[in-house]
């Protein structure tokens, strides 16, 4: 299970903390990794940031999943762990999409990383989200990130 610290210490310090912060998941998603126990490196950041003094607020989004598996998924889970902690400084986003495959072309790649980057901007927009740090570990849209513009998240680090 993901542990996130629920000391007191972590929320005295968001009052002192200035960052606002979006992590992108990989190919994984925070139910796989609670399931996991936190196994993943990717699992441990995501609770480190939702736990760190020097973090005010913190969007951690899921890989982009097809509607109809990610309903499906968490039909069979029926509610076993990877609860997000219910935070007004954290949220989990989850985009999904139509299409049950990966796209395979680079058109198809770009579309579904500009889909991914609405459903950020939408995020972020609903946090109210300041010059956020983006924490991406997912090789496409880090690759493509400056091909589409990355949205919100680095227009605003950029001063656009």
């Amino acid at each position: 299970m993901i542990s996130v610290l629920d000391n007191g210490s972590a929320a005295e310090g968001r009052q002192a903390a200035t960052g606002d912060v979006v992590f992108c998941f990989s190919y994984l998603t925070w139910q796989a990794c609670a399931r996991d126990g936190g196994f993943h490196s990717e699992a441990r950041l995501a609770a480190a940031l939702l736990d760190s003094e020097r973090v005010r607020r913190t969007l951690v989004c899921n890989t982009m999943r097809s509607l109809p598996r990610k309903l499906a998924a968490d039909a069979l889970a029926g509610g076993r762990g990877g609860h997000f902690p219910t935070d007004t400084d954290a949220q989990l986003l989850e985009p999904v999409r139509i299409r049950r495959r990966e796209p395979t072309s680079l058109r198809g790649v770009e579309r579904a990383v500009a889909g991914y980057d609405r459903a950020l901007a939408a995020g972020v927009a609903r946090m109210g989200l300041k010059e956020p740090a983006a924490i991406v570990s997912h090789p496409l849209l880090a690759g493509l990130a400056e091909k589409i513009g990355f949205g919100v998240v680095c227009a605003q680090r950029e001063g656009l």
